[in-house]
């Protein structure tokens, strides 16, 4: 059951269906558990997936410990290490902007743009931690735009998020217009 849930469910959090999340979820942990824990790395962006269900959701409790857990069953190897931080970087930039917690929001900027060329979830924190400098009005937060713009070439969703920051950015209702068209797409 974790294997097919791993893959069901970073695809409903993504599209909305945040029903659907937690009881796969549940039944991913728990058949992960029991089958020992094995070595599942490549399962952490499901689990971040539910994490970033709970946040959205504002569920802070839950979004904490479903982010633990995506972080332990990443385990240490070097791959999955790497596309966990890409995917939960993504994953806490975009419940920091969504509910206005700005708390931890330099320190989630500062992880975003470290190295993470190379992974496909890299337009997407790229894209969510600029708007997340933006929202925070942190003074870099053109640069941020400028620097995650590169990657949002070929990634439609960091391109709409990333014109949206820029609308916020320069408060101008044209800009946020072109962004929720590019949404729409």
């Amino acid at each position: 059951p974790y294997l097919y849930a791993s893959k069901v469910i970073p695809a409903f959090a993504l599209a909305g269906h945040h029903d659907r999340v937690p009881p796969l979820a549940a039944q991913m942990w728990q058949a992960w558990q029991r089958a020992g824990r094995p070595d599942a790395g490549w399962t952490s962006t499901a689990f971040s997936a539910t994490a970033l269900t709970y946040g959205l959701m504002g569920d802070q409790l839950s979004y904490r410990l479903w982010t633990d857990r995506a972080t332990e069953v990443a385990g240490t190897d070097g791959t999955y290490r790497y596309r966990h931080a890409a995917f939960a970087a993504f994953v806490d930039a975009r419940v920091a902007v969504h509910t206005g917690d700005l708390s931890r929001a330099a320190g989630i900027v500062a992880h975003a743009f470290e190295d993470l060329s190379g992974c496909w979830f890299q337009p997407y924190a790229l894209a969510a931690a600029a708007e997340l400098a933006v929202v925070a009005a942190f003074e870099d937060a053109a640069h941020c735009l400028a620097t995650a713009a590169a990657s949002a070439t070929e990634n439609r969703w960091a391109a709409a998020c990333l014109a949206r920051a820029a609308g916020r950015l320069h408060n101008d209702p044209a800009e946020l217009a072109a962004s929720a068209d590019m949404w729409g797409h």
